[in-house]
């Protein structure tokens, strides 16, 4: 049987706008019960499953589009609450989406029909647009529902969460110069940065 890696594909989040998103997530750490410890502030762009043979093939395809593309602004607009989940919200600009819209193509073409298991095992909980983009893409989270955000903390009580405010959201505004490429294989955990044009 084939060996199988989890690519995801995220815009990176500068340094000083990293501080500055943990600062708020050790308030928020400190204010409620926590469920999870998420991975450090990032915005996933797109998911998928591929075939261990073709990462070199993957890497070839996002540097084309890094090389093509210029750093690109992300701009909050709102707090996000998901479930039990606590991020920011960013606007999908045209330059956010045309990236995204890039990457899910070319990614696609390699990922075959290969489809995370938690996606089959639970796809109930999907809505038929989602289910859709689980077969056609393998995640759920394209095109139309494509949502650019950062999740900051998971919270034991979904009531919680509710509650939480992030005072003056546009200090998180920043600008991505590198596509952040984690793949998670047997071998473990490994992230390339493939930086943008100038």
């Amino acid at each position: 049987m084939d060996t199988t890696c989890l690519i995801t594909v995220t815009f990176g989040v500068p340094q000083s706008a990293q501080n500055e998103l943990l600062k708020v997530r050790e308030l928020l750490e400190s204010q409620y019960v926590i469920k999870s410890r998420l991975a450090d502030p990032h915005i996933t762009i797109y998911q998928c499953k591929v075939l261990q043979n073709d990462i070199e093939s993957v890497i070839e395809a996002l540097q084309r589009i890094a090389s093509e593309v210029g750093d690109i602004e992300l701009v909050p607009t709102s707090v996000n609450i998901k479930n039990e989940y606590v991020g920011i919200k960013y606007q999908k600009s045209s330059s956010v989406e045309r990236v995204h819209l890039k990457i899910v193509e070319a990614l696609n073409k390699l990922r075959g029909d290969l489809v995370r298991s938690t996606y089959v095992e639970h796809r109930g909980l999907y809505s038929q647009t989602e289910q859709l983009y689980i077969d056609k893409y393998g995640y759920p989270y394209v095109m139309s529902e494509y949502s650019p955000h950062l999740a900051l903390i998971a919270l034991e009580d979904r009531e919680d969460a509710e509650k939480v405010k992030i005072e003056n959201i546009s200090r998180f505004s920043f600008i991505s110069p590198v596509l952040e490429v984690v793949i998670i294989s047997n071998a473990g955990k490994e992230i390339k940065q493939l930086y943008f044009k100038k």
